[in-house]
């Protein structure tokens, strides 16, 4: 009795999810498609609402998307800061960034993360797990290190 095996072509993997641009305000996540205009201020009509009183309430700023990234326009009065510094133009944003809205040291933090595709997603849930793995190495070979050290002061 001869038996066969079934072969079955290998699927090419999907283009998987479409990219999105996600946001961090007051501690919670929000998640739009890209090319959606994202509105940041106190006004409940905004998509991005805080009640932080140095937020603008007509509109502090407003976030735009595109396949390559993803651009913050300030358009408040006491300002957007990155790193303490005041934006005095719109801010092309390629990687992850944490803004500061109408302060620079107690304003609300504004979490921004460019869209990603799901390649670059991929790369980044990598480089994480790698460097998780080099902390963890690290801080293996620092404890040996002082276990020995200690060890040749007669500690052990």
């Amino acid at each position: 009795m001869a038996t066969g095996t079934e072969m079955t072509p290998a699927r090419e993997p999907g283009p998987g999810p479409a990219p999105v641009l996600v946001t961090r305000l007051g501690g919670q996540q929000r998640i739009f498609p890209v090319g959606a205009q994202v509105r940041v201020g106190r006004d409940p009509a905004f998509e991005l609402v805080s009640v932080n009183p140095l937020v603008s309430r007509q509109g502090h700023g407003v976030i735009t998307s595109d396949q390559g990234g993803a651009t913050y326009v300030d358009q408040s009065r006491r300002g957007t800061f990155l790193d303490g510094k005041q934006l005095s133009g719109p801010l092309r944003i390629t990687e992850s960034v944490v803004l500061r809205l109408g302060d620079p040291a107690t304003g609300e933090e504004l979490g921004i993360t460019p869209p990603l595709t799901s390649t670059q997603m991929a790369r980044n849930h990598g480089r994480r797990v790698l460097g998780g793995r080099m902390r963890r190495g690290a801080l293996a070979v620092a404890a040996v290190a002082a276990l020995a050290g200690l060890a040749t002061f007669g500690f052990f």
